[in-house]
């Protein structure tokens, strides 16, 4: 423990050095114009003063492009005493919000000069720790966080239809109604039905009306 400090410390300053070591590698043989890079933060390693504990001033420094995974949960929980919360409580009322300090972090270090990616936006709905299909309420709720947490660009999580699992609603409620990560499948049609989906197309609409409001310019690109 007396050591973890100083081992940090070390490590930021050490990773950042080869961050930048192996870019300008990189460059020097791929010589197109628009070469980026960047790395999905591993949250902790912000915070925690245990494992990496980086100052990541230095590391953001080094890359071109900022990156965390994270998302907004919908619903109710025992723990946080809503057993029958309005639409209010229910937003927000269900999720550990610490990545969005992250997001915020980030814009900050950055001063709003880099890009800020969510790569994995998780938006789901649970009461008391059962998937219950999403609302488009609940979709641009989320989006509009994104927003106001300063991201770049958020790419809600849908890795594949895991068909393998499922050949019917019934089945797909089943898979993911308990189902960990795989109920924060886009692609699953319990988790996410018809008309939740138009939460996208509401939140677009919304957003180019209040672009220019609501978004820093000129746009980080």
């Amino acid at each position: 423990p007396g050591l973890w400090a100083d081992w940090c410390k070390f490590m930021g300053t050490r990773y950042a050095e080869i961050l930048k070591s192996d870019m300008a590698l990189v460059r020097k043989n791929d010589r197109r114009d628009k070469v980026y890079f960047t790395e999905q933060t591993s949250l902790g390693n912000l915070w925690k003063y245990r494992g990496a504990g980086m100052d990541y001033r230095k590391i953001c420094d080094a890359l071109d492009v900022l990156a965390i995974e994270g998302g907004w949960g919908f619903g109710r929980e025992l723990r946080l005493g809503h057993s029958d919360g309005n639409a209010m409580e229910e937003a927000l009322a269900n999720t550990g919000i610490m990545y969005s300090f992250a997001l915020d972090t980030f814009r900050a270090i950055t001063k709003g000069q880099k890009p800020i990616m969510n790569n994995e936006h998780y938006c789901s709905r649970m009461v008391f720790g059962k998937r219950e299909p999403s609302r488009a309420e609940d979709l641009i709720t989320a989006m509009w966080c994104e927003v106001f947490h300063g991201a770049s660009g958020s790419l809600v999580y849908s890795w594949n239809k895991r068909i393998w699992e499922w050949r019917t609603f019934e089945e797909c409620k089943n898979m993911v109604i308990n189902g960990g990560y795989k109920s924060f499948n886009l692609l699953a049609p319990y988790a996410y039905p018809r008309e939740a989906l138009d939460g996208f197309k509401r939140f677009s609409e919304e957003i180019d009306r209040l672009c220019e409001i609501a978004l820093p310019f000129p746009r980080c690109q």
